[in-house]
């Protein structure tokens, strides 16, 4: 019978480097979802940038244990993309779990 589990066994050193990236970086994930907000809320950023803003979180946040706000900002992306000038009051909904998300998550070491 196999006892194999399901939670991948990570190298501490790894995690720990994973753990010291995510506190240098952060702050600037934070700045990253901060300018699809201000497209969201018209404060003058266009929707390209925020499109290109919402790409670069959707392909970083599942890396740092965050799947579900990478998903979360790919669909931001691909609204901004497709209708830029949609339901903007859903997409800010999103886009600020985003934020509390980020802003809330740490990556425990060992």
């Amino acid at each position: 019978m196999s006892t194999h589990s399901t939670d991948l066994e990570i190298d501490p050193r790894f995690r720990a480097g994973l753990a010291r990236l995510w506190q240098e970086r952060q702050a600037d994930h934070l700045e990253t979802i901060g300018v699809v907000c201000a497209h969201l809320r018209h404060e003058g950023v266009d929707a390209s940038e925020a499109a290109n803003a919402a790409h670069r979180l959707a392909g970083t946040l599942g890396m740092f244990g965050l799947p579900a706000a990478s998903e979360s900002a790919r669909l931001i992306e691909q609204a901004l993309d497709t209708d830029p000038n949609g339901d903007r009051g859903a997409l800010l909904v999103t886009a600020n779990r985003i934020r509390n998300d980020i802003a809330g998550h740490a990556i425990a070491v060992d």
